[in-house]
């Protein structure tokens, strides 16, 4: 926020305020589904790439098990 003064934050804000007013209920609620369907898996979200390194690593321990 370093770049904006105070004035064009409170008008930024007001016109995201009436633009929320304006919009229909129901046209608020398809977006909002919408906005929902598009996220990832909620795995990924909250882990990353944890499950697919844990993966990786227990497979190259299983490798060289077989190898021993």
């Amino acid at each position: 926020m370093g770049k904006y003064d105070s004035e064009e934050l409170v008008k930024y804000l007001a016109e995201q305020f009436v633009h929320f007013l304006e919009t229909p209920k129901e046209k608020r609620r398809a977006q909002k589904i919408e906005r929902r369907k598009a996220r990832g898996k909620w795995s990924l979200n909250w882990f990353g790439l944890l499950p697919v390194t844990l993966s990786v690593w227990t497979g190259r321990l299983r490798r060289r098990k077989r190898f021993d």
